[in-house]
Parts: structure tokens; C-alpha cells; sequence
């Protein structure tokens, strides 16, 4: 998004008793946003987009008395050597040049210390001159060549602490180019801003903030108002035409077009039994499936191997008023299971890297493999677990030696699900993050691994989203950023061992 970039954006009011005291926007909205020229203040739109440090208090106030809301957007991420506060900034936090833009740097947003007061003033300079909201831009620089290491959980942070202020100040503020981390800061702004979704494809990222009833205001440069306007009323998108100078030129969809279809949320069916255990919200666990077992661990859920724990370890859990989840491999033969003679050789495929003994499945077979299964999940139950965390269920997306697909993927998955719901009994998903989306319905929580470390987190929160538990865990980081990862995006976190033995550290 364009630095010098302010937002003036207007929406009616919540009328609830419970609102918030700061304005929220609602769509759908016609907006503008001009950043060159003489400002026309008669477009026909509610909402403009103006420069906080440009923009003079007396245009705000016109705007406001033609009934227009007025949000200021300023810099968050980056130096600008034109800006009226530049000599608060020390050489020691400005970091690389960003792109072409002459004069303006990359900021190390680790720097709180120096940053934050210099951010507060940029924000009380808004609130004075009546900006309804403030929308920071730049707020991505640990995506970018800044000069400094930064990292997601960072920019996390950062952006939370320029949320809070604004609202402290009683302005709302908009989510700006942080598209990666969408589903992290929904709840922290109250509106997002982007560029070009239509034209990079992207649209669909966006929908977090749809979902929460919080608009999405969109600029496209090249794509016609005939080309991207369908959509943007489909996805329910804010969408208009710019020129690049950001001039008072505007092209905006049409009426009926941009009016939003209204479309409930999609409804959550629970299956027909559900006397069964299901995980919400956030909740301390352990896993352990190396060395011997430490019973004294204070956590909620205990995760365990289905062959391995014993019906007296599973009792012993629930004494202590735990809950057991049993794990086993649904997508992979392992030769040294019990049951393992239950598999003909030709539903066996390719070696799984680094496991000796262990080869994918072919899930295509469900007449073979269901009744191994429903066997392997029956078992669970007889132990007494509460629920049964599958593995290995992604296997269409490796070199599996079957031609597998999404769709062969989907119908094992979902036939797992059903089945253990069938015995009264929770399951959770593992893996297969592409297929989130589809599954969610299906599954009662989520397991993950490394999320952070592959930059994989987003995908998993519709769990959340859900009201499900996501237990995460992660080898390699430093604990204080998996809690920052975790806690902005509502996971049950935790590092481990690679072994899994019984050390852990735990963000609940």
C-alpha cells in the first residue's frame, strides 16, 4: 500500500448497548481515496481516504459535517525523511531502503522502547484533528528486505500494540498489507485495506474479516470495474478503480452490484451423536510417546499411543480429572503394530522418509482399510479414550506410489470421522492443512506441528474460527514467540522435544 496513504472511511453506527465506543464501520460503503491533487469532497462517497500529517483539521471537519467519517492513516513500518516528526527517529532503528521509495526506510520494529512513543504521538496527532479511525501502513516489514531480523510473531506484537492505542484513543484502525497474518489480527482492527486483490488473485485471503462482519476495502489499478465488480459483490468486497497517482479519478462498481448478497455464516452441523468429549477453546497438554511416562504433568489433555497406553494409565488419567486422546496412524502400515498382518501387500506403497518399517497407504482401498480402522478406534474406546488423534492423512500431497487425490483424500478422511463419531468418540485432525476448509465440519479439534516454523498457522485457524481447540506445538523456536504465535491465534501451544518424551514447555 502506498506510505503516504490516509483512509477516511464512514459506516453506520452499532446501535447495540454493548457497542463499542469507538466508530466501527459496516458494509457495505462507497469510498474514495485521494492522495494528489485538490481534494473534491463531492464525490458521492461515505468514505475518503486523506493523509494524516497532510490532511488539515478544518477538511476533516467539512467532511464530518456532510455526514462522512474521516480515518487517517499514517506510516507505522517505515522512516519517512519528509515527516514533520523525522529527527525523533535514531539512526539505529532505520533499516533498509523500502523499494523505489526515495527517503523512506524500513523501521526495526523490535525497538518498542524507541517506537512506541513516536507511534502514540502520530496517533494522538490524528485524534486532534478529528480522524474517526487510523489505518497504519507498512505494517509487514518482517516480509520485507528491512535490514533487520525480524519475525511474525514481531509484527504480531507490534501491530496489537498500534490496535490498543488507537482504541485507547477512541479511533478504530484498519489492518494494512499484513495480508499473511489475517487470521492473527482479525480481531485486533476493525476493517482491512488492500490493494489489487482482484488483479493478484487474492481476494479469498481476505475472507477472515468478512466472516467477523468487518469490511474490506479494496483498491484495484489495472482490472475494470466490469472485470473485478462481480466478484467484489460476491466476497463481499468494498472494491473501486484508481488511478496510480492516487487523484480524485474514481471508478466505482455500480449500485446494484456492490451491494453485498447476504449470505449466513455457514452453520456448523454437529453429527447425530454427540455425547462425546469435544475440546474447546484453550486447554493445557502434554504428549508424550518416548521414555517413561511423567504422570505428574498439570495438563488437561494427555496424548498417548493407542497400542501402547495401557487401560490403567488411561484410568489413572481420568482419576486425576484428564482427559486421553490416543494417537495412531491412519494413512501409513507400520510393521510393527499388532495388526499389521490385517494389511495385503498391495494397498502398501512407497517408504516414508527416515521411518524404517513404516509405508503409505493406499486409501483409495476403503473395503480393506475401514474395517482395520473402525478395529483400531474400537480399541481406543475400549481403553477408555476419549478421543483418537488420526496421522499420516495427507497422503495424496506425497510421493505415495498410488496416484491419489484431494477428492480420495477427503472420502478417507471424512469416512475415519464418521466412524469414530459412529463409537461415540472425538477425533481430531492431523496434517492435511490444505483440506481445513472441507474438514472442519467434520473433525472436533486439530493437531499441529511446526506451523510457525513453515509459516503454516493461518491455515489452521477455521478451528478457531469453529470454537474447536487447536493444540500446536513447535521444536525449533524460542518459547516467548511460539506463546506470541499462539496466543494471536487462539492455539493451545506448547514446545517439545523432537522425541516427544516427557519435557515440555507450555504457553497455558
Amino acid at each position: 500500500m502506498t506510505p503516504r496513504m490516509t483512509i477516511v472511511l464512514m459506516a453506520m453506527c452499532l446501535t447495540s448497548p454493548l457497542a463499542w465506543s469507538y466508530w466501527q464501520p459496516v458494509s457495505p460503503l462507497k469510498w474514495q481515496i485521494q492522495l494528489s491533487g485538490t481534494l473534491n469532497t463531492a464525490v458521492d462517497a461515505s468514505v475518503f481516504a486523506l493523509d494524516a500529517f497532510d490532511t488539515p483539521a478544518t477538511t476533516i471537519t467539512k467532511l464530518h459535517s456532510q455526514g462522512k467519517k474521516v480515518m487517517c492513516s499514517f506510516s507505522a513500518g517505515t522512516y519517512e525523511n519528509w515527516r514533520s516528526d523525522a529527527a525523533k527517529f535514531p539512526r539505529t532503528v532505520i533499516g533498509n531502503v523500502n523499494g523505489s521509495w526515495a527517503g523512506e526506510n524500513w523501521l526495526d520494529i523490535r525497538n518498542m522502547a524507541t517506537l512506541g512513543p513516536i507511534m502514540k504521538a502520530r496517533l494522538d496527532l490524528a485524534k486532534s484533528k478529528g480522524c474517526d479511525g487510523v489505518n497504519p501502513t507498512n505494517v509487514h516489514g518482517y516480509t520485507q528486505s528491512t535490514g533487520f531480523p525480524l519475525t511474525a510473531a514481531q509484527q504480531i506484537t507490534y501491530n496489537t500494540f498500534l490496535a490498543n492505542e488507537a482504541h485507547a484513543r477512541g479511533m478504530a484502525i484498519g489492518l494494512m498489507d499484513d495480508i499473511a497474518q489475517i487470521p492473527a489480527l482479525v480481531s485486533k482492527f476493525d476493517y482491512l485495506v488492500t490493494e489489487s486483490c482482484y488483479a493478484k488473485q487474492q481476494c479469498d485471503r481476505l475472507s477472515p474479516f468478512t466472516t467477523a462482519k468487518k469490511p474490506i476495502f479494496n483498491i484495484e489499478y489495472t482490472a475494470t470495474p466490469a472485470q473485478f465488480c462481480p466478484s467484489a459483490s460476491t466476497l463481499k468486497i468494498n472494491s473501486i478503480r484508481k488511478n496510480a497517482a492516487l487523484d480524485a479519478y474514481l471508478a466505482a462498481c455500480p449500485t446494484s452490484t456492490t451491494t453485498p448478497v447476504v449470505t449466513p455464516p455457514p452453520v456448523v452441523t454437529p453429527p447425530p451423536t454427540t455425547g462425546y468429549w469435544k475440546p474447546r477453546g484453550k486447554m493445557s497438554w502434554q504428549i508424550q510417546f518416548a521414555g517413561t511416562q511423567d504422570t505428574s504433568i498439570q495438563a488437561a489433555v494427555y496424548f498417548l499411543d493407542a497400542v501402547g497406553t495401557t487401560t490403567d494409565r488411561i484410568n489413572q488419567i481420568h482419576s486425576q480429572g484428564q482427559k486421553a486422546v490416543c494417537y495412531f496412524s491412519a494413512g501409513t502400515f507400520e510393521d510393527w503394530r499388532p495388526d499389521a498382518a490385517s494389511f495385503p501387500d498391495w494397498v502398501k506403497g512407497s517408504n516414508l522418509d527416515e521411518w524404517p518399517g513404516e509405508r503409505w497407504l493406499d486409501i483409495r482401498q476403503i473395503a480393506i482399510l475401514k474395517p482395520i480402522m473402525v478395529k483400531r478406534i474400537a480399541l481406543a474406546k475400549q481403553k477408555g479414550c476419549d478421543a483418537v488423534m488420526i496421522d499420516n492423512n495427507d497422503n495424496y500431497t506425497n510421493s505415495s506410489g498410488f496416484p491419489l487425490t484431494a477428492s480420495d483424500q477427503l472420502t478417507y478422511n471424512r469416512m475415519l470421522a464418521s466412524e469414530a463419531h459412529a463409537q461415540n468418540i472425538s477425533i481430531g485432525l492431523n496434517n492435511d492443512l490444505n483440506q481445513i476448509p472441507q474438514l472442519v465440519n467434520d473433525f472436533d479439534f486439530a493437531i499441529n506441528e511446526s506451523c510457525m516454523e513453515y509459516n503454516e498457522c493461518g491455515m489452521i485457524s477455521p478451528f478457531v474460527t469453529a470454537g474447536k481447540t487447536v493444540f500446536h506445538l513447535e521444536y525449533a523456536a524460542d518459547i516467548s514467540a511460539i506463546c506470541a504465535v499462539g496466543n494471536a491465534y487462539g492455539f493451545s501451544s506448547m514446545k517439545k522435544n523432537q522425541s516427544l518424551d516427557a519435557w515440555r514447555a507450555s504457553c497455558n
